[in-house]
């Protein structure tokens, strides 16, 4: 029970943020940021505001019940704790990002062309040291055909995997250092290509340890 307590807080304190908001705003509030931080979209009120509380309500569920249905999931005992602090990490992230929100709708002026970069690069800095506890299941971690298909491709795949999220992590936080206009390319660019990256790597793996029936 006790690692069920931190994500519950923090979807706790998500919904108490909404209601205690909700009534400082206009009925439409901003939504959307484009690549230099200013507000492209907006949204009713009554969406955005319970927007960030439901999707994390819901991601909660799926990574704690996930797990009971999975065919493989005897394997889950063998890496319960990291994918405990996912979840945990996952939440927070997620209420961090209303708070940014947030304050944009109550007038802070708060940079959101550096919060996106700065947000992934530590996720994917974290997730990199966790991603080679992954043992192959149907839910979590990098799932292609070949890593689904073999445990030694599963594995090689992501060690390849958290040492690529690493140095993306790093690489996105440099990128702070850029100019304004160049966040969201390198953010695209860093994450498109570290992703297909390691796709490409579990083909790899997979066609080195020869067909597998």
């Amino acid at each position: 029970m006790k690692k069920h307590i931190l994500p519950l807080l923090f979807i706790v304190i998500s919904i108490a943020a909404s209601i205690w908001v909700y009534p400082q705003l206009p009925d439409q509030v901003p939504t959307h940021w484009g690549p230099s931080g200013e507000v492209d979209d907006y949204s009713s009120k009554s969406s955005a505001v319970w927007f960030s509380p439901i999707l994390m309500i819901l991601i909660y569920a799926l990574l704690v019940f996930m797990p009971r249905i999975d065919p493989k999931r005897a394997n889950y005992q063998r890496f319960s704790s990291t994918l405990t602090l996912v979840n945990t990490l996952l939440m927070l992230i997620f209420l961090g990002i209303q708070g940014a929100v947030i304050s944009q709708w109550l007038g802070y002026d708060f940079n959101m062309s550096l919060f996106a970069p700065l947000l992934v690069g530590v996720l994917f800095l974290v997730l990199g040291n966790y991603m080679p506890r992954f043992q192959q299941n149907y839910a979590f971690g990098v799932r292609t055909p070949w890593t689904l298909a073999n445990e030694e491709v599963w594995r090689k795949t992501h060690h390849f995997a958290g040492r690529a999220f690493v140095i993306c992590g790093v690489l996105l936080l440099l990128s702070l250092l850029l100019p304004s206009s160049w966040h969201f390319p390198a953010l695209l660019i860093l994450v498109l290509g570290s992703t297909l990256l390691i796709i490409a790597s579990s083909y790899y793996f997979y066609k080195n340890q020869g067909d597998v029936h």
